[in-house]
């Protein structure tokens, strides 16, 4: 949510700090199994969870609240599963950050803006060394309920988009006293990951994914319909392919993240399933596409292509026409739902939708290539079968025409 008031960052975390900070001692709150209801209300009130709507109201307002309920929830579920590093009871703490848009501020000037969105942060606590848990370890909680090991794997791995990021120091609010003998609160400055060089790469292969399997889709579609164009179809298929490549490496990673931050990797889930989808999709494509060349090579050698491997090479392309097909329909879905509800699209799900669509096509495709492949095999098999046959009955009548005239010579004799 956007500051209303025309305060300086670094003044709104020491606003905090003032109702939530004491001097420089880490604060917790503490809450036993039975007291889930008073965490609930501490996330709730955290992030704006309004009032339960009345049947009465408009559909925008039940959904606001169903998907901000649905947040909350979802939060506390990944607070309480810290409990299994102190053996039941939860240590936890509010605290935030201010995503400051990158304008003229540079990073160290960023906790000056007046522009800024803040965004809570859940601290756990993991283990504690001493009384005073000044060096315990701490998991932090977003709220995309996604939960990072310390603090260094928040500043790295967060999903806030492009922007400088005001937070307090190692996420905790404490102070230190200044020349006045006032405690002020340590903040430290730094760029979301969103914003590096590293994400900036990803991000714009994401977008030459994207391009490039739509510009693959159409000219094989284009073939059809313009016969010339086949003979770019080998470079297409090459292209289409990479970009099948890196829809599937990016849909494992982003299955990877969500696992190693404790995010449902369900098939319940739409970002989980498509990904899952898109990973099956792809590498059946590739399998399907592999199954191919050596369908062609053994066409191409003269081997006798079985009953088997056309069952092999059908079957994969079939499936994979309907993974497939089911990926863009849920990946269309997917996105027409986000647009909808006024959340983000991300480029990734429309690269990947690109991708599934080159891959659906190019395994109907494969799917008739393989057919004639296969017919042509069969054709040229039994041509080659009749001229041993014709081979055969020449050579036996020549045999039997040496016999015969053998035997009238010795007659004559």
């Amino acid at each position: 949510m956007s500051s209303s008031v025309q305060i300086r960052a670094i003044d709104y975390v020491q606003m905090l700090y003032d109702n939530l900070g004491f001097e420089d001692h880490i604060v917790w709150d503490s809450y036993r199994r039975d007291q889930k209801e008073s965490l609930r209300s501490k996330v709730s009130l955290t992030l704006g969870l309004p009032e339960k709507p009345e049947s009465s109201a408009d559909n925008s307002k039940k959904k606001d609240y169903e998907k901000r309920l649905k947040a909350v929830e979802n939060i506390c579920e990944n607070i309480w599963s810290q409990a299994k590093y102190t053996g039941g009871p939860i240590f936890m703490a509010i605290s935030c950050v201010c995503a400051v848009p990158r304008k003229v501020l540079t990073v160290g000037e960023a906790h000056y803006s007046v522009d800024f969105a803040v965004l809570p942060i859940f601290r756990v606590m993991r283990c504690i060394n001493d009384l005073s848990t000044e060096k315990c370890c701490m998991t932090f909680v977003d709220t995309h309920g996604r939960v990072y090991r310390n603090w260094e794997a928040y500043k790295n791995e967060n999903i806030i988009p492009d922007c400088f990021i005001v937070a307090p120091k190692n996420g905790i609010l404490t102070g230190e006293k200044d020349s006045n003998g006032k405690w002020r609160v340590q903040t430290e400055n730094f760029l979301s990951p969103a914003g590096r060089i590293g994400r900036k790469i990803v991000n714009g292969a994401d977008k030459a994914c994207m391009a490039i399997a739509a510009a693959s889709t159409g000219l094989l579609v284009g073939s059809f319909f313009c016969p010339p164009m086949l003979c770019v179809m080998p470079y297409v298929t090459i292209a289409g392919y990479c970009t099948t490549v890196w829809a599937v490496g990016r849909s494992a990673e982003e299955l990877y993240d969500r696992i190693m931050h404790e995010q449902s990797v369900s098939l319940k889930d739409p970002n989980a399933r498509m990904f899952w989808i898109t990973t099956v999709a792809g590498v059946l494509g590739l399998a399907a596409g592999a199954s191919m060349i050596v369908l062609g090579s053994l066409a191409i050698n003269g081997h006798v292509i079985s009953s088997s491997i056309e069952c092999l090479v059908d079957g994969l392309n079939c499936t994979n026409i309907g993974f497939a097909g089911l990926g863009i329909v849920n990946g269309i879905f997917h996105v027409g739902s986000s647009v909808l509800n006024g959340e983000p699209v991300s480029v990734l799900q429309v690269a990947q939708i690109s991708a599934l669509t080159f891959v659906f096509f190019h395994s109907v495709c494969n799917f008739q290539r393989a057919k004639t492949i296969i017919e042509n095999n069969q054709n040229r098999t039994i041509q080659d079968l009749k001229e041993k046959l014709d081979s055969i009955k020449k050579g036996q009548f020549e045999q039997l025409a040496e016999k015969m005239m053998s035997s009238e010579t010795g007659v004559s004799r």
